[in-house]
């Protein structure tokens, strides 16, 4: 990443772009390899991740496993955990895409204003973290590289603790394909309902 977006930065080159650009495009241009929040979120460009940010919301990307239609949604950053950070073409909103369940969280801003709001007042406020998950990624921030998430041990979706304890650092693709796989075989199961999981 080439640095940390900050409270000083002028976003009128972002808004001038998006009304003569496709949204997305503006977005990996100006917010290339940037990241926000003392790195807990990290924007995409056309080079990273590897293979660029078109690349990686292709339906053969870690989508497929999903079954997420390329156009549903296009990914132009994510948090450090990998939750997504999405536009879709029916939404001025920007989406956090929940990377362990597949929804959809609306962060009722649009990308724009959302991350001169995160540059002003960090993330703290979005109500999607507040189950005390950004205590740990800030504990082991420097400990997680470009190429990996934070991942839960035991996913929180099978009843995973937020604490350090059950982090371990997975290879991104591979880290969104794997729950794309638990997802598959816990869903529809009622909460508290005893899981065990077959390795594919």
């Amino acid at each position: 990443m080439t640095r940390n977006l900050t409270p000083y930065d002028d976003f009128s080159q972002l808004r001038k772009l998006v009304e003569a650009m496709p949204l997305s495009e503006a977005l990996a241009v100006v917010l290339a390899e940037q990241h926000a929040a003392d790195g807990l979120w990290r924007f995409f460009s056309n080079q990273y991740p590897n293979g660029g940010v078109a690349k990686w919301n292709e339906a053969s990307s870690w989508k497929g496993n999903w079954e997420i239609h390329s156009q549903q949604f296009s990914a132009f950053g994510e948090d450090m955990f990998g939750n997504q950070l999405v536009i879709q073409t029916s939404s001025v909103n920007t989406f956090l895409w929940n990377h362990e369940n597949g929804e959809l969280v609306d962060l009722l801003l649009d990308p724009v204003t959302l991350i001169e709001t995160v540059c002003q007042s960090g993330i703290d406020w979005i109500d999607f973290y507040n189950d005390g998950s950004l205590k740990v990624a800030r504990e082991k921030l420097l400990d997680v590289p470009l190429e990996c998430h934070l991942h839960w041990t035991t996913p929180l979706i099978l009843g995973g603790q937020v604490n350090i304890g059950n982090t371990s650092t997975v290879e991104r693709a591979m880290h969104l394909r794997g729950h794309a796989k638990l997802w598959k075989q816990v869903a529809g199961v009622a909460p508290g309902t005893s899981v065990i999981i077959k390795k594919t």
